[in-house]
């Protein structure tokens, strides 16, 4: 088994209306939040922000708007997977929602 990979994962949520965004991948059909590898000397505030940008189209870029929720571990040795990842919620508020852009994932609320 190779080296981790190592994640970041964000759970955007509507502050006025406690709306909680998944996505659901269009080749697929799996649900998601967003998320992604982090970059070599990428800080996790930074590459939530690239995700966010990426995925939904959202430019947030201030650090204390990503909250921490808790650290994940995913290792299945018959496959040959291991994750190690970050994951946070960021508010949103209702202009923000109304600006998602939608690239390789259906975001439901």
């Amino acid at each position: 088994m190779n080296k981790p990979k190592l994640l970041i994962s964000i759970i955007p949520i509507c502050s006025t209306t406690d709306t909680i965004f998944i996505g659901k991948r269009v080749e697929d059909l799996k649900l998601n939040v967003v998320s992604g590898k982090l970059k070599y000397s990428e800080e996790f505030d930074e590459a939530a922000s690239r995700l966010l940008l990426e995925e939904l189209g959202l430019n947030i870029t201030s650090k204390e708007r990503y909250n921490f929720i808790c650290t994940y571990n995913i290792v299945d040795k018959d496959i040959g997977i291991h994750f190690v990842g970050a994951m946070y919620y960021v508010l949103l508020d209702k202009e923000e929602t109304e600006k998602i852009v939608i690239n390789k994932f259906t975001f439901s609320s």
